[in-house]
């Protein structure tokens, strides 16, 4: 059975930031463009889902890179035959001194 996604999860990270920006200043709102208790509740709690949205994907992209990272890393501490000093097949290991 598929899961089905909410509002907030079809939207993109910069769509998500950018409501938590728009919530933001209408809850800083004064006067006239003040909300209402109930308002402001919502808002509040629309902001932190997006919010919750947004750290999901820079932990999962940190994670991506994270992960990326220690492949590359792996992989040059591994290298080729011909990378590793004293085989005599690189260049740094044919100084004649």
């Amino acid at each position: 059975m598929a899961v089905k996604k909410t509002k907030a999860e079809e939207k993109t990270f910069d769509q998500q930031l950018m409501r938590v920006k728009e919530i933001v200043a209408a809850l800083e709102g004064s006067g006239a463009e003040q909300v209402d208790l109930e308002t402001g509740a919502k808002l509040y709690r629309e902001a932190s889902a997006c919010l919750a949205f947004c750290r999901a994907r820079l932990e999962s992209v940190r994670n991506e890179i994270e992960n990326s990272d220690t492949g590359e890393i792996a992989e040059d501490m591994a290298g080729s035959p011909a990378e590793k000093p004293g085989t005599g097949t690189a260049e740094a290991d044919n100084i004649p001194f």
